[in-house]
């Protein structure tokens, strides 16, 4: 299953390498996803900010990235 992110500081969190004093109230999760992901359950990966579908509900958008996500979504 794929897990698309825009956020590169919790790719890396997933990955082992950014975990940080700050993340501990989180970290439990992270371990929990990271588990999935050592096993191939799940691919997180990096998905560009115009590229998102989630943000078809949750930003105010120009025209034509409002057009090309909701094609995506095939909401017409």
């Amino acid at each position: 299953m794929a897990l698309q992110v825009e956020n590169q500081a919790a790719l890396k969190q997933l990955d082992g390498e950014g975990a940080s004093a700050k993340a501990k109230h989180i970290d439990v999760r992270i371990k929990f996803v990271g588990d999935y992901t050592k096993r191939g359950t799940l691919k997180p990966g990096y998905l560009e900010d115009e590229k998102m579908p989630a943000d078809l509900l949750t930003k105010a958008l120009e025209a034509s990235i409002l057009s090309t996500l909701r094609s995506k979504i095939e909401l017409h």
